[in-house]
């Protein structure tokens, strides 16, 4: 598997071929004297990947080997190097973490569009109302006049349509369209704002969450129990 080693002579001190391995003939050494290795390193789950390559052995390292290869491996170990991430544990938090502030963000921007929706719905409202009133008025002193009704039915429809927009919001005093417009606007700001940020946690926690499928598979030797190995599929 020199090809595994190879791709990792990129990455910084500590992490190169030769480093990484000093680490396993060390740490070898050490199991086969019945000794135990003592603090695990910042960089064990990056050399229990990478001896698992090696060694070419386990069910979830075969899986793994039919679906990727050294080139995402060689982006995935890259990836936890730069992110500083010590062990599985870290990285199975982080991308949990990063999950849950990406949904945070998608729903903040689902709401800022729901109102902004609801403020072009109220404005159109508003400025019927405005225009209709006083052929509603007029339609109200004739008695509700079926003829009346007739000749403005539009108008009419309009302002009753505006009416029961009203009542359904709760309003008690309805808004002046200046102040709406103020609130859409920065709505909008906001909204593209949060969604610049949306979009780069999104992408890191698809990083994170690759990473974590990539090291769980690989790390894994327990996938040939069908149960286990229904919870593993990527």
């Amino acid at each position: 598997m020199v090809p595994a080693l190879f791709c990792l002579d990129s990455l910084s001190e500590g992490f190169r071929t030769q480093d990484l391995i000093k680490f396993l003939e060390d740490d070898q050494r050490s199991h086969s004297a019945g000794q135990p290795s003592g603090k695990r390193s910042k960089i064990d789950l990056l050399i229990d990947l990478q001896d698992k390559i090696q060694q070419g052995k386990g069910i979830g390292y075969q899986h793994w080997a039919k679906v990727y290869n050294l080139k995402q491996m060689a982006k995935v170990l890259l990836f936890l190097q730069e992110n500083d991430i010590h062990d599985f544990a870290q990285l199975e938090q982080m991308a949990a973490e990063s999950s849950s502030r990406t949904d945070a963000l998608l729903s903040d921007i689902k709401q800022k569009e729901a109102r902004l929706k609801e403020i072009r719905e109220l404005r159109t409202h508003i400025i019927n109302y405005s225009k209709t009133r006083e052929t509603y008025a007029t339609y109200r002193k004739a008695g509700y006049s079926r003829k009346f009704f007739e000749a403005h039915r539009e108008e009419i429809i309009l302002h009753k349509a505006a009416k029961e927009a009203f009542d359904q919001l709760g309003l008690k005093k309805i808004p002046r369209v200046a102040e709406l417009n103020e609130e859409f606007n920065r709505l909008v700001k906001e909204k593209n704002e949060h969604y610049v940020v949306y979009r780069k946690e999104r992408d890191r926690m698809r990083d994170l969450v690759n990473a974590k499928k990539n090291a769980e598979m690989i790390l894994d030797d327990r996938m040939d129990n069908p149960e286990r190995s229904k919870k593993h599929q990527i």
